[in-house]
């Protein structure tokens, strides 16, 4: 049997704010749900390990809260957030057997549709939100910005899930309609703070917003990095080793 939540598939303009759009139903435009969800912003970090070359990060929009509760949370739909040791497969088949959607953070380099990551030890750092919208037997159907949902084992996932080490098994499951209307005001406020205030209330609060912009500087013979350019047009290329991540 075929379990398919939703049936409204590829990316817009900005991948993640698609994945949440198409598995709420499509009911509101991308440019809402990226703006409910975090928006525009700016960090700007080098990170520096022994034995290896510097790396320096830069996210132009908002971080480090996470888009897919951020965006459920303004548009008041109530959800379900969890983390475990292991798959919860029961509670993703209840799920989706309930028609709602299963969001997942994964390692993006372990799903079979991208390319392994070239920096082994970086394996598993990084954040990647997936949907999973439906299920055929054992295999998964599985939103992750193509035109129709990636087909695989359930075990083959469960691997990827596993292997995102800081949210491993974190699973978000919407668990009712809306209930009142989205909070475009506090978004907007909360990208004005982003921009201008404490995001972290600690020394690393330079690193964000506007302040973070001067202390990056302009790039030699370029201009200085404008905000939200490095969140447009999905996602980034792949980095060989030691390169600079937006």
């Amino acid at each position: 049997m075929t379990v398919l939540v939703y049936e409204d598939f590829g990316t817009g303009r900005h991948r993640e704010a698609s994945l949440i759009r198409h598995a709420l139903g499509s009911a509101h435009d991308e440019e809402l749900i990226a703006g409910l969800a975090g928006g525009i912003g700016f960090m700007y970090f080098v990170f520096e390990y022994a034995g290896r070359a510097p790396i320096a990060t830069i996210v132009a929009q908002a971080h480090p809260e996470p888009w897919v509760q951020v965006a459920l949370r303004r548009l008041q739909i109530p959800y379900d957030a969890t983390r475990a040791t292991k798959p919860r497969w029961g509670r993703v088949r209840a799920a989706l057997d309930g028609g709602q959607p299963a969001f997942c953070v994964v390692d993006r380099s372990s799903l079979p549709w991208h390319e392994a990551d070239p920096d082994a030890e970086m394996t598993g750092a990084d954040p990647y939100t997936v949907v999973i919208a439906g299920y055929d037997g054992d295999d998964l159907l599985i939103e992750d910005g193509a035109e129709t949902p990636y087909r695989i084992d359930r075990e083959e996932f469960g691997a990827a899930w596993t292997a995102h080490r800081k949210g491993r098994h974190q699973l978000v499951v919407p668990t009712g309609p809306a209930e009142g209307e989205p909070d475009v005001e506090g978004a907007v406020a909360a990208t004005v703070t982003r921009l201008t205030g404490p995001v972290l209330g600690n020394q690393f609060d330079v690193n964000f917003g506007f302040s973070g912009m001067e202390k990056r500087g302009p790039p030699p013979g370029g201009p200085a990095p404008q905000p939200g350019g490095a969140a447009r047009g999905g996602e980034p290329p792949r980095r060989p080793p030691g390169a600079p991540r937006a």
